[in-house]
This record gives C-alpha cells, structure tokens and sequence, in this order.
C-alpha cells in the first residue's frame, strides 16, 4: 500500500468524521484524512526520515489526486482498456496495473492538481534527500504503490480461489480484506503483505487468519492481520537481501507479530481513505477475474472442425 521505498506498496485508510465531533484525540490517520476532505495542498517539509507531520501532510495531498484519477477510470473509463482481453489472471492484473497507473498520473499532471504536484514532488525530494531508500519522483512513488495495490487484489483472489472456489474468491465484499492490509503502518503492512499475500506457500496459514461473514464474503478474524505472526528477519525490513526460505512459516525461525513491529506513525495508504474506491476497484477486477478462470478456452479452427467431424 504512501511512504514507499523502491520495494514497499502504497495505500490509506477509512474516514471516520466523527474524530471532530467527538471528544477524542486525533490520530496521524484521522489528521490525515480531515486534511484531504479540506482540500489541503501545503505539505510540511520533513524534519526526520520518518516525520509524521510531513506524513500526514503528504498523504492527505496524495490521497485527493490518487482518489481522483481511480474514480475516474472506474467511471469513465479508457476507450482502449483491455480488461475484457485478459486470458490469465496474471494478464488481467498487469493490464489494471497499467491502467489505474496511468489514471492517477494523468490526474497529477493535470491542472486541476497543479499545486499538489508541486507540493508532493517538493516534499518527495525531500523524503529521498533523508532516506534514499525512497524514490526521489513522485511519479515513481505512485507507480511502486499503485502496483502493490492492484496486485494484492490478484494475490488475494487466486488465494481465496484455490482454497474456497471462485464463487466465494469474487465476493463483491472481499474488498474488505485488501483495505484492512492496506490500513496497516508501512512497516507492518510491508512484512504482512511478503510474508503471506506474495508468498503463496503461506496462504494456508492465511486463511486461518479470515472466517465467512454474514453476506458469505470472507472477512479478517477479531484481531486480524495486526496478531499475525511474520518471520522476525522480515519484519526488521532491510537489513540484508532475503531470500524465499526467510519468507517460511515452517518453524526454522524466530517470529513477531505484526502488531508488534515498530511503526513511525500509523496511517496506512491513502487509497483506504475512500473505501468506496476500494470496494468499486475491487469489484471491476473481481468480475473479470472471474469471468477469466470460468470462461472455457477457445477451440482452433483445427479443434472445432475435427469435433463437427
């Protein structure tokens, strides 16, 4: 899921307004969201590699234009999109990829979103400045988080797919799943989404981490993901190159919880503080994706005659 270094995704979380009608404390997150709905285009510059004020201020300046350009493709979208071509699912989730990659760029270089670009582009040089492990271009930044997002709907449907059938793998309703991932701190969202979502022999160990709700989607377990054990080596992100056998719940090595990984600020991607693109972006993808894994193969010319025959 919107700190990304060249290796980490990008996302956001859920609004919950009632943070300014109520008398509690706001959170880096409920700070972050009130901004976008303001509008905000001022981002303060970072004082540390891992300043909350300038995350806060980043993310709810990011959001707006990443909001923008989804609800744009979902709603109008490419005259050439070549979604209802996908043969693979592994082609469909390239071909959205690049899709809602371009939507959100075009929104950025548009003039409607001039001043957030230059804000972003502004503090994202700076970010790079104090942690090169991040890209310098916001660009970059959008193309990284963008790509993580559109692939854990493909990691999560062929998960549920292989373990539930693709009846339940299309729920409309598991969006859900992908939101709460992407609503955790980038630290901890990194370590869950490697451990499980890309590594596809851990998924029986995730499925023990979701149940089936009422509407018969699946949905995450009381306390889920925040209470799901990872590989400690991932966890402390990256102190050394990884290799698949540190990825293994196979009991060879010290784990952690996902909760307890030091965060620097929890906000989570910015794509998470409109659920409703979530739930609408999963809801295009799952419809092809299904129609993808149940749709026969087509005959050739050769097969066709030889069954007339």
């Amino acid at each position: 899921m919107i700190t990304l270094s060249p290796s980490i995704p990008l996302m956001v979380a859920p609004l919950s307004i009632s943070f300014h009608t109520k008398k509690t404390m706001p959170t880096p997150r409920s700070e972050s969201i009130y901004k976008a709905l303001q509008g905000e285009t001022e981002i303060r510059p970072p004082q540390t590699p891992y300043d909350v004020e300038n995350k806060i201020d980043h993310f709810a300046v990011l959001s707006q234009v990443i909001n923008h350009g989804v609800r744009m493709y979902i709603d109008h979208p490419p005259a050439e999109t070549e979604l209802a071509t996908a043969t693979s699912l592994d082609s469909l989730s390239g071909m959205l990829r690049g899709e809602v990659s371009d939507a959100i760029l075009e929104a950025l270089h548009s003039d409607t979103f001039a001043a957030h670009h230059k804000s972003l582009s502004e503090s994202q040089n700076l970010r790079h400045t104090m942690n090169e492990g991040r890209w310098r271009d916001i660009s970059m930044n959008i193309l990284a988080g963008s790509t993580t997002f559109v692939s854990s709907f493909s990691y999560i449907f062929s998960m549920l797919m292989r373990h539930l059938g693709s009846d339940v793998a299309a729920h409309p309703d598991n969006w859900r799943i992908a939101d709460r991932v992407a609503k955790l701190e980038i630290h901890q969202f990194s370590a869950y989404y490697t451990t499980y979502l890309a590594t596809f022999q851990n998924w029986s160990a995730m499925m023990e981490h979701f149940e089936i709700s009422s509407t018969n989607s699946v949905q995450f377990k009381n306390g889920y993901p925040a209470n799901a054990p990872v590989p400690a080596v991932v966890a402390a992100g990256r102190a050394r190159i990884l290799e698949t056998k540190d990825f293994m719940l196979d009991g060879s090595q010290p784990l952690v919880l996902v909760k307890d990984i030091e965060t620097s600020g929890a906000i989570g991607c910015p794509v998470t503080f409109s659920p409703e693109i979530i739930r609408d972006l999963w809801k295009l993808y799952a419809t092809e994706a299904y129609r993808v894994v149940t749709t026969p193969p087509i005959a050739n010319s050769g097969d066709i005659a030889a069954s007339i025959s």
